[in-house]
């Protein structure tokens, strides 16, 4: 169902200083049409100060993108499959230890509350394995669909990066979907996630906000066939 629509996204990052000052910030807009090989489109892009882990520059993303195209990428998983997917290649269900918690409302709707936690002794052979296992949190699921309504989580010790120097002290998250009277499928969501990463002389911290909102009936890209020939084309909002 979700190929036959697209959403926007909007992602407000903040960089902080030790005292609390901000020294940079950024928003970038995007359209998201999911299950496509190159799913987003930008739509705008703010940013001021300093903002650390965002260089990449549009025309380096661009050249990115269409080497993928000549090496022949297939087309990218939509969401539900690639979650579906990550929970299957890590062993997600066996690797943490689920408790039931009292249940509760979220967007207007009853929910299973389920608390979550690595299990102890597990082995890890990745780098992804070692941060799911100092993972923690509490998920709400609909007890109408299971569905999950919210989300909220956060490392329990500081993670090292694939950099050497580089350790992750703090990291929560948090998600959760609005109320909606129209399509179950189709909800706006917001998600907020607070960051900490640690080299030998600085650190970096960061606030980040993505709102999900405006589901539509898709449109063609600007540069697709169908954009080319008169269709209608989504421009920037």
């Amino acid at each position: 169902m979700l190929r036959s629509w697209q959403y926007y996204s909007t992602l407000t990052t903040r960089q902080y200083d030790d005292d609390g000052g901000i020294v940079g910030k950024g928003t970038w807009r995007t359209l998201i049409r999911p299950g496509e090989r190159d799913p987003v489109q930008e739509i705008s892009e703010s940013r001021d100060g300093t903002l650390t882990f965002f260089e990449d520059k549009p025309d380096e993303k661009k050249k990115k993108s269409r080497r993928g195209k000549e090496e022949g990428e297939g087309e990218d998983k939509n969401q539900v499959s690639s979650i579906t997917e990550a929970v299957r290649k890590f062993s997600l269900r066996e690797r943490f230890a689920w408790t039931r918690l009292p249940d509760e409302s979220v967007a207007g709707e009853k929910a299973f509350v389920v608390r979550f936690e690595p299990r102890p002794g597990q082995r890890t052979k990745s780098r992804e394995e070692r941060f799911f296992n100092q993972l923690a949190g509490r998920i709400w699921l609909s007890q109408e669909d299971y569905s999950v309504l919210k989300v909220s989580g956060g490392l329990q010790s500081a993670y090292r990066l694939f950099w050497i120097i580089a350790r992750v002290t703090q990291l929560e998250f948090s998600y959760e979907v609005l109320p909606t009277k129209g399509d179950r499928l189709l909800r706006p969501s917001r998600a907020q996630a607070k960051s900490t990463v640690v080299f030998p002389f600085s650190k970096v911290r960061q606030l980040h906000w993505l709102s999900v909102d405006k589901f539509e009936p898709r449109t063609p890209r600007p540069d697709s066939p169908a954009a080319k020939k008169g269709g209608p084309v989504t421009t920037a909002q």
